[in-house]
């Protein structure tokens, strides 16, 4: 798979069949799409732009059609789309049902919207979106037919919980939807020396009240892992809400939960494992 920043690199002429979508979120309505695309034999993609809050990164987007049968990726809205389709000579396109468009692009175009449904609703990108947003982490679950997951850069941030003895990793996920405020038992994912760390964790979403921090952050700390990760892109997967972010008397109390908090995280790592 190839991805195209300029329409006139796409070679003339080489592909007959089209997929249109955002496929922000990836949920199962996406996932189904792209299937069909492979069934038909796979297809050329244009990345329809998607509004923030946004619940999937390009990067975690194009890494669920890499191993698709796509043969290129064009990013735009419905013009791209168009012009695609001509240069192509396209006759099939598939069209993710949380997006519009106008007519079929081009003349002569099977058109097809694929979609898919859970307890008789259908599922779209804004009631992910809203599943995520409450807090609805078992909804939001069954939307996507996995937990619900952020990705981003490790950064520096206020260096607390090395000096309180539990380390943390913080993420920088930019506009990135996120569930409410408050600890989460969670299963990360990062590329490490010696290959990919798949584990568990208890991640703290918010303001560090305690401390008094005007941003909201999100930092994770991750269960048996020693590394150096700044800099490196991680995955956090939210589990299970263990409770509201809330404000200590001093750090001995905050401490205290935290461990609290760690055990809480390691009953859900057990049940999963």
């Amino acid at each position: 798979m190839r991805v195209y920043r300029h329409l006139g690199d796409v070679p003339e002429g080489s592909g007959q069949l089209v997929a249109y979508g955002a496929f922000d979120g990836l949920h199962i309505g996406h996932q189904r799409l792209i299937a069909q695309t492979g069934e038909a034999g796979g297809a050329w993609v244009v990345l329809a732009p998607c509004a923030a809050p946004r619940l999937s990164s390009r990067r975690r987007v194009l890494e669920a059609l890499r191993d698709a049968p796509i043969t290129g990726v064009v990013f735009g809205g419905e013009g791209v789309l168009t012009q695609l389709c001509l240069r192509l000579g396209a006759h099939r396109l598939f069209v993710d049902s949380d997006c519009s468009i106008s007519e079929p692009a081009g003349a002569g175009l099977d058109l097809s919207y694929v979609s898919g449904e859970v307890g008789g609703e259908l599922v779209t990108v804004n009631r992910l979106r809203g599943a995520v947003a409450a807090g609805a982490l078992d909804l939001a679950a069954t939307l996507l037919g996995c937990p619900y997951a952020v990705d981003g850069r490790v950064v520096h941030g206020f260096h607390r919980g090395a000096s309180i003895g539990v380390p943390t990793a913080n993420l920088r996920v930019g506009d990135l939807e996120l569930p409410p405020e408050g600890v989460y038992a969670v299963r990360v994912r990062a590329t490490v020396a010696g290959g990919v760390f798949d584990g568990f964790g208890v991640s703290n979403l918010g303001r560090n009240p305690t401390f008094g921090n005007h941003e909201r952050s999100l930092e994770t700390h991750i269960f048996d892992l020693d590394a150096d990760l700044y800099g490196k892109r991680l995955d956090v997967a939210f589990l299970q809400r263990l409770r509201d972010e809330q404000k200590f008397e001093g750090v001995e109390a905050l401490v205290a939960q935290i461990h609290r908090d760690i055990e809480a995280a390691r009953e859900v790592q057990r049940a999963y494992e």
